[in-house]
């Protein structure tokens, strides 16, 4: 794993390091970085341990489509209709007729971007991450555990993103430094919310990597904005998150649905 992290930081970092100080565009240079600082890394370390029948195994939990429907309910839908559901409470009745007058944007920028994101980035990301990481040190450490560590390794993996259109100054940078003491935390919420569904679906690398991409689709500004007014917007998804992961880990008393009885192939019947 230690290999791993060292490689998301490089691969990562560097691509991300070509849009700050060249002006590479931003989406293909995040695909060259998931896919160059994880997945590959995950395949090639995966070749070197466990050899073929290793890289197969990986990628078939990688593409497992075979899941229930509703859970591809689950990861698709789960944050954008948290996010509106909790809109009034903390936007006013209001919000209703807006919504009501634009829903179209779930099908016109929301599902689209879910797509983009999926294929782009998180497929790459999740291989890495829930795949062959959070899959391996969670036989020994446990789910919720290895969920944890691999959330600060997430968080600091992300950290040059956040400077992304703004002017490297060192204000700027201490800025960014002080924004981890929300992101983090958040970024174990989100992990442990990504763990649960990949332990439930019978380690699909897929459905994690969905949810992951509905959040970040949850998150555009060309989304919840055009939705609800005001910064809130862009807490919604956070909080739908931070109630979603702490109800898994309490119903399933910090285990995130990981069984190492069940066969990997079992199919997901229950929220623990």
């Amino acid at each position: 794993m230690v290999t791993l992290v060292l490689c998301a930081h490089l691969g990562l970092w560097g691509a991300i390091a070509t849009v700050l100080f060249l002006g590479a565009p931003p989406r293909p240079m995040s695909t060259v970085g998931a896919i160059l600082g994880l997945a590959v890394p995950a395949l090639a370390i995966t070749a070197a341990l466990e050899g073929k029948a290793g890289v197969r195994d990986l990628l078939g939990r990688s593409l497992r489509w075979r899941v229930s429907w509703p859970w591809y309910l689950f990861a698709v839908l789960t944050v954008p209709l948290g996010s509106l559901l909790l809109a009034p409470l903390f936007a006013g009745p209001a919000v209703l007729q807006v919504l009501g007058e634009n829903w179209a944007l779930i099908f016109t920028v929301f599902l689209p971007q879910v797509l983009i994101n999926l294929v782009t980035v998180q497929i790459f990301e999740e291989l890495g991450w829930t795949g062959f990481a959070q899959h391996r040190v969670q036989r020994v450490h446990g789910a919720l555990k290895t969920s944890l560590l691999l959330g600060m390794v997430f968080a600091t993996v992300h950290f040059p993103m956040y400077l992304i259109g703004m002017p490297l100054t060192p204000q700027s940078v201490l800025g960014v430094v002080a924004l981890q003491v929300i992101v983090i935390p958040l970024a174990l919420f989100i992990r442990v919310l990504l763990t649960w569904t990949y332990n439930r679906t019978g380690f699909s690398v897929l459905l994690a990597a969905i949810l992951h991409a509905s959040f970040n689709a949850a998150s555009d500004a060309d989304f919840l904005p055009e939705l609800v007014p005001g910064p809130v917007a862009m807490m919604l998804p956070l909080a739908v998150v931070v109630v979603l992961a702490v109800t898994v880990m309490v119903h399933s008393k910090g285990r995130l649905g990981n069984h190492p009885e069940r066969q990997p192939a079992q199919s997901p019947s229950g929220p623990d």
